[in-house]
């Protein structure tokens, strides 16, 4: 999903003594991540959390993104088909460049 711009994973540096200057090494291992902090933070920003990886969000649920990838597929298909490219539903090479020499 984050292909299609709707999923991010959330990582945090931790000022570990809190002089608001990130040191070298200053990090936190993932076994010591506050994961609440990054869920609540997550939800605020309407994310939705993967129960399954504790750093992944959402812009959708996970049952609607076939539907989501079925509608991406079926617009790039049809711009393709409009603009005398195969119409295979990947973006690669040519749909890009044909993208590029529209819309920059």
């Amino acid at each position: 999903m984050h292909f299609f711009g709707i999923a991010a994973d959330l990582v945090y540096l931790d000022d570990r003594d809190n002089d608001g200057i990130q040191d070298k090494g200053e990090f936190v291992s993932w076994d010591k991540l506050n994961y609440p902090l990054l869920q609540e933070l997550a939800t605020s920003a309407e994310l939705i959390h993967l129960t399954w990886e504790a750093c992944h969000f959402q812009l959708i649920p996970v049952s609607l993104q076939p539907n989501f990838r079925n509608f991406v597929t079926a617009q790039v298909v049809s711009f393709q088909q409009d603009n005398n490219l195969v119409p295979d539903g990947d973006v690669g090479p040519k749909t890009i460049a044909k993208l590029r020499n529209i819309y920059e």
